[in-house]
């Protein structure tokens, strides 16, 4: 007869078996949804939108440039990632493994994304093992779970596509609401305490998303058990799992905080606003209808209309749950209904589910709690739809629950609707297998990379290239019919060529290649030449008329015939023989561009140098050209809008004595025309600002040093306020640039 132990030992081994065929089952049904043999490993799955995004960073993480400061684009500033923080460590460890092993971008892509097929099936089946389900019950649901329509239709958002951690998040939180958890021990460094810390740890480096929701059901656990045994101690297990997951965001974002201290936040990537999180709120009604790439044509267009109908239609549109997890989700709203009686009842953890559900939609929904959360203590998550994914499984557990419940009655009968359940569960949340754009994906990208190698066939090794249009990076929104980061695809194909796309908005180098593409063509083709670039890459596409009116003026720049694409959008035009025009020889308006940002050319190297203390531009971050900025807003394409009643500027340098200051400002609404206050030191002048942006100049001499600016708005108001725009923000002025002359 065997032990207990022995017996747990036992089942342990079985469940390693089951769990290993589940991988390999889950693997191979994922591949044949996917698209099976028609899957080409050396060519991603998607080639289009945040799927550039995320090679543009797999690439980064093994071109030998940098991560964090790639030079390879962005030239000559490079491309800082420092201003996009994410809690992405295992994520981006993973990748450096698969880019560095393979040699392929695009390969490390498909295998993270299908890896995180059998990784969130086989994380499910522990977990729901480990709540006293049975391994029928548990094998259906962790099967269902890795099939969630979230892991197909987020495949442009890899990262997401990594939500094994959600079942462990939801499993210390089941302990922490019994208070059974090793986190709190009277023994401060146990192995096992120790390697609990480092699952959350790692499970925390899966965006900070999946942390922050994991955060908050670890605390809304801890509230139940806490109420459940009439005992504190719950909260003490989620005080100290909460404080690991956070030393595990922290952790992750060290290199970001660094970067900032050292020169600044910009305030121009990542730039989020309270009222997004109403905009990219959890919808009910999205959860409940089919998913919007259903196999069913009639199903499809139930979602279809209501998308076309209904307002607030985004990303939220991916977290449909499918028919199987919607039945549960509505089970548990209603069992968070029924009362529990006692710490140890039956159900004691479909309760916990039922009402973490239930607290999660009161949160995450449009109009609820997440509003609140936004407001007063952080705007940084506005995507509260993505707490989905975390529903799903309380969805898809309260179903193995259910045949577990029906397994008492009747072995046969819940064996039978188990295996109904899988099959409908897998044809309704998977998508159809979608060849013919597997097919188009790999001629696109195929056909960049072939194009690619006839311009580094025909351009020095390390040449650098000119990019037109301008976009900014990241986050730029479509130009024309380009998509975001389509002047990025030449970087993932080519090996040894510098691109002008990739410097990050807000910083120097964003704001100089914004100010080139103002200027003339002319101008343009100047700077370029004094700066080295030895080629043009211009994306017809983004183009109005299609790059017709600036082609024929670049072919009286060069005699140089461009090389086209295969479909004559993309024109490379080689200028590598294109005389390299001194600084003096340049024309009035290329050295002030080049002046004004500190570039210039020593030994054929271009060298960036610091830009003047005394010209502010507000188009750019505030943080590296000021010591202090209140009063603003976010900056626009254009400048920046004050906020409230005053703008307050505190210099990095003192004013000199005598100087003049001169303000490129513009007034809204009741503003126009109306007397400003600048005040500098003791000394107050009026100006006044119209409707368009001009220079406004004022001599001032200075009794006192002083390194503050203070602007005083005559009436800040808000757009909405007038019923001129729905527009909350409340403004007055808006700034260009303010320059600053010593005399």
């Amino acid at each position: 007869m065997l032990t207990v132990n022995e017996e747990n030992a036992q089942r342990r081994r079985v469940d390693l078996i089951i769990s290993a065929i589940l991988a390999v089952c889950v693997t191979l049904t994922a591949w044949l949804l996917i698209g099976g043999t028609t899957i080409k490993w050396r060519v991603p799955l998607a080639y289009d939108g945040d799927a550039i995004l995320h090679l543009l960073l797999i690439n980064r993480l093994g071109d030998g440039n940098g991560y964090f400061n790639n030079t390879a684009i962005g030239f000559p500033f490079g491309s800082l990632f420092y201003d996009f923080p994410g809690s992405d460590g295992l994520s981006l460890a993973a990748l450096w493994l698969l880019r560095n092993l393979s040699g392929s971008s695009a390969f490390s892509f498909n295998f993270y994304y299908l890896f995180g097929f059998p990784a969130a099936a086989v994380s499910a089946y522990w977990v729901l093992r480990a709540q006293s389900l049975t391994r029928l019950s548990s094998l259906v649901a962790a099967t269902l779970f890795a099939f969630a329509p979230f892991h197909f239709l987020r495949l442009g958002h890899l990262y997401y596509t990594w939500y094994f951690g959600i079942p462990i998040f939801i499993w210390y939180g089941a302990r922490i609401s019994q208070a059974t958890t090793v986190v709190w021990q009277s023994k401060w460094f146990t192995a096992r305490r120790l390697g609990h810390a480092a699952i959350l740890f790692l499970i925390s480096s899966l965006g900070v998303y999946y942390a922050f929701f994991g955060c908050i059901v670890i605390g809304l656990s801890a509230i139940f058990g806490a109420f459940k045994l009439h005992s504190i101690r719950p909260l003490q297990h989620a005080a100290i799992a909460g404080a690991i997951v956070a030393a595990a965001v922290f952790a992750n974002l060290a290199p970001n905080f660094s970067f900032y201290i050292e020169h600044g936040r910009n305030d121009a990537v990542a730039a989020r606003a309270a009222s997004e999180s109403e905009l990219y709120g959890l919808k009910i009604t999205q959860l409940l209808l089919p998913q919007r790439a259903h196999r069913s044509t009639h199903l499809r267009e139930i979602t279809t209309r209501y998308s076309n109908t209904f307002p607030l239609i985004n990303e939220n549109s991916v977290s449909s749950l499918g028919l199987v997890a919607g039945i549960g989700f509505v089970l548990l709203l209603g069992f968070s209904l029924v009362g529990s009686r006692g710490p140890s009842t039956r159900f004691s953890t479909l309760h916990l589910y039922a009402f973490l559900t239930t607290s999660l939609v009161l949160i995450a929904t449009i109009g609820g709690f997440s509003a609140l959360f936004a407001q007063f203590v952080s705007d940084l998550i506005r995507a509260w739809n993505r707490v989905s994914i975390y529903i799903a499984f309380f969805s898809i557990a309260a179903i193995a629950y259910a045949l577990d419940f029906l397994r008492k009655w009747s072995a046969g009968a819940a064996i039978a609707l188990s295996v109904a359940l899988m099959a409908l569960g897998i044809w309704d949340q998977s998508p159809p297998t979608n060849r013919s754009y597997l097919q188009q994906v790999q001629q696109s990208y195929l056909a960049d990379k072939t194009y690619l190698a006839q311009i580094e066939s025909i351009t020095a090794p390390n040449a650098a290239i000119y990019q037109l249009p301008y976009m900014r990076f990241p986050e730029s929104g479509p130009l024309e019919k380009l998509t975001d980061y389509d002047l990025a695809k030449p970087y993932l194909h080519s090996k040894n060529l510098r691109w002008s796309f990739g410097t990050i908005a807000g910083r120097e180098g964003d704001a100089f290649f914004y100010a080139l593409s103002l200027e003339p063509i002319e101008v343009q083709f100047e700077v370029i030449r004094h700066l080295g670039f030895a080629g043009l890459y211009l994306n017809r596409g983004g183009f109005a008329d299609n790059g017709v009116l600036i082609e024929e003026k670049i072919r009286k720049l060069t005699p140089a015939r461009p090389l086209l694409n295969g479909k004559g959008q993309i024109a490379f035009y080689a200028i590598a023989d294109l005389p390299s025009p001194p600084l003096e020889e340049l024309s009035a308006s290329a050295q002030s561009l080049l002046k004004k940002f500190a570039l210039s050319v020593e030994n054929g190297k271009v060298i960036v140098g610091e830009i003047s203390p005394w010209e502010i531009d507000f188009r750019r971050t505030l943080a590296t050209q000021v010591r202090e900025a209140n009063g603003l807003q976010l900056p626009e394409r254009w400048g920046r809008w004050s906020r409230g009643e005053s703008v307050k500027l505190r210099l990095k340098h003192e004013l000199p004595r005598k100087f003049s200051i001169t303000l490129n400002v513009m007034a809204f609404g009741p503003n126009i025309g109306k007397p400003a206050m600048l005040q500098i030191g003791s000394i107050l002048k009026p100006f006044a600002a119209q409707d368009h942006l001009e220079n406004v100049t004022l001599e001032f001499e200075l009794e006192q040093p002083t390194d503050i600016i203070s602007i005083k708005v005559p009436y800040a108001v808000s757009p909405a306020s007038l019923g001129s725009y729905q527009d909350a923000r409340v403004i007055g002025l808006g700034f260009k640039e303010i320059t600053i002359t010593p005399h």
